[in-house]
């Protein structure tokens, strides 16, 4: 029987070349699946924030409403957006300015690939502004 030189056939040996094409394989689909998860973040985040804006938005001082003002009440607002973020699970500031209620939410997610060079989550930002408007009655048509 001949046996076969472990030499001609390299021996399990991998060449450094196919070393760097696997790990720059491996990279560029870590960037990928991470990246997706951080714009799919964003959205989330964004649209969290947008949403709190609009629930602060809607909490009006009845008292001036009343007098025929469209007004905040901006502790209730604030705590409607407040409560808002924290039904969705990020965390953020809420600001009234103008008569309107603008948020800044951010929001974490674990990275998957990205942790085994040192990042382990991935963070995002979302904006939102909102504020009541009157709507005149009258034929709308």
């Amino acid at each position: 029987m001949i046996a076969a030189d472990d030499r001609e056939r390299g021996g399990g040996v991998m060449t450094a070349p196919a070393a760097i094409l696997v790990l720059a394989l491996v990279l560029c689909v870590g960037l990928g699946v991470d990246g997706v998860r951080k714009a799919q973040l964003l959205a989330a985040v964004t649209a969290s924030a947008e949403e709190a804006a609009r629930a602060g938005g809607q909490e009006l001082d009845t008292v001036a409403l009343r007098r025929g003002l469209v007004e905040l009440d901006e502790d209730r607002a604030r705590a409607a957006a407040l409560n808002h973020l924290a039904e969705s699970g990020v965390t953020g500031a809420i600001t009234i300015v103008d008569g309107g209620v603008r948020v800044r939410a951010t929001g974490t997610r674990p990275a998957v690939f990205l942790g085994l060079i040192g990042i382990g989550e991935l963070t995002a930002e979302g904006f939102g502004e909102a504020r009541p408007v009157v709507i005149p009655s009258g034929d709308e048509g």
